[in-house]
């Protein structure tokens, strides 16, 4: 039994269908957009979008699939700009269409956090296979920490708006999901927590394009300057705040800190850290590989994620790395990077610190962490952990 792929917006749906495809486990990838469906929407974007063709050219071009393997759901990419209430109604349709569809072909569903259960609800009808690929902690220890977070520093300017309902929701996908795939074996506890068993559990880590994120093959001199990096939103659950107030301390010894990433914070709160933070906004994906390769760490120190895609880019691109366990990272500590607790200001300063003030620490990690990406961390190898797991369901 071949299996379905369905997301409407991206995350790595791609390159789940891309490893099942290589594996003949595919039947369909379900998506609201592509650049290859159909065929005259590329050229015409182009030309008349040539912008908005370049963002949907980095996850939407679907070069791998053919047209039978391929369909799209464009009225979701017009509902996420109408408001919440219609881009619930869309993904409720979208849902229900990717059940439908799973009947139709008897297949079982790969579907992701938020957008399974209309989907399960068609399939648990017809006794098909209800996949679920959770992306992020569970909601309510999500929910938990964000708003703590929050509470904890008004003056940012944050708000956790998730609402109270996507919990229940949740529960009804963990429920009827046969199986659950989750990034990090931290993300796999959070669900737990909600009462699901271990056997429903499967830890499958996610991966980076190692042959686009490739190492500078020249060091960077040493001026004198430690650049830290962080790709991600600039918001509180990221831990951005803590970063910057780790930098702050280390001024003395040269550090500065680039954040890559839409802003969720108050601009006045960033603009105490002048001098400290260059924040340079969005970045097309193309664009980031050069970013990468600009710096000398990189430093994420996330309060709650799934398994962040940065941590594997950065990894290719042959840098160390700081993060918090709550990252859901393959960064081994003292090997590829340094591991540090979520929340410690005292902990990250002197993580970063250690690793500023010893260049040639720098470059011994940097390398083994290129060396992890090659050999653990790049969608090659995501591909067939993925169709391992699967393959009893397929």
């Amino acid at each position: 039994m071949p299996l379905i792929v369905a997301h409407p917006d991206t995350q790595h749906s791609g390159q789940a269908a891309a490893a099942l495809k290589r594996a003949g486990m595919l039947r369909l990838f379900l998506t609201s957009l592509s650049l290859r469906r159909p065929m005259l929407v590329g050229p015409a974007l182009r030309v008349i979008a040539p912008g908005l063709h370049a963002r949907l050219a980095q996850h939407r071009s679907h070069v791998e699939f053919n047209r039978d393997e391929l369909r799209v759901f464009p009225s979701h990419a017009v509902a996420i700009r109408l408001g919440q209430r219609a881009w619930l109604e869309s993904q409720r349709r979208f849902g229900r269409w990717a059940g439908e569809l799973g009947v139709r072909e008897r297949c079982g569903v790969m579907a992701f956090n938020t957008n399974a259960v209309e989907t399960f609800r068609v399939l648990k009808g017809a006794g098909l296979p209800c996949i679920l690929d959770q992306t992020i902690a569970s909601r309510r220890w999500s929910d938990k920490a964000g708003q703590a977070e929050c509470d904890s520093f008004p003056e940012w300017g944050d708000r956790w708006a998730a609402p109270p309902w996507r919990a229940s929701l949740e529960d009804e996908e963990l429920a009827m999901a046969d199986l659950i795939l989750c990034g990090s074996r931290f993300c796999a506890d959070t669900v737990k927590e909600e009462g699901v068993s271990e056997g429903k559990l499967a830890v499958v880590e996610y991966g980076a394009e190692t042959t686009q994120f490739v190492p500078n093959l020249r060091p960077r001199p040493d001026d004198g300057q430690v650049r830290l990096l962080f790709v991600g939103t600039l918001s509180l659950r990221k831990g951005l705040h803590y970063l910057l107030g780790a930098a702050r301390r280390l001024m003395h010894m040269g550090v500065t800190v680039t954040a890559v990433g839409a802003r969720r914070v108050r601009s006045e709160a960033l603009g105490r850290y002048a001098g400290i933070l260059m924040p340079i906004g969005f970045r097309l994906h193309e664009q980031m590989p050069a970013v990468y390769r600009e710096h000398d760490i990189y430093v994420f120190p996330s309060l709650v994620e799934g398994s962040s895609l940065s941590i594997y880019e950065a990894l290719a691109s042959g840098l160390p790395v700081i993060t918090t366990p709550n990252a859901g990272s393959i960064v081994r500590d003292g090997v590829e990077g340094l591991i540090v607790p979520p929340r410690n200001l005292d902990a990250l300063t002197s993580a970063i610190e250690r690793l500023a003030a010893d260049r040639d620490l720098r470059i011994t990690m940097g390398r083994a962490a290129r060396e992890r990406a090659l050999s653990y961390g790049d969608w090659s190898h995501y591909g067939e952990r993925l169709a391992r797991t699967l393959r009893p369901f397929a």
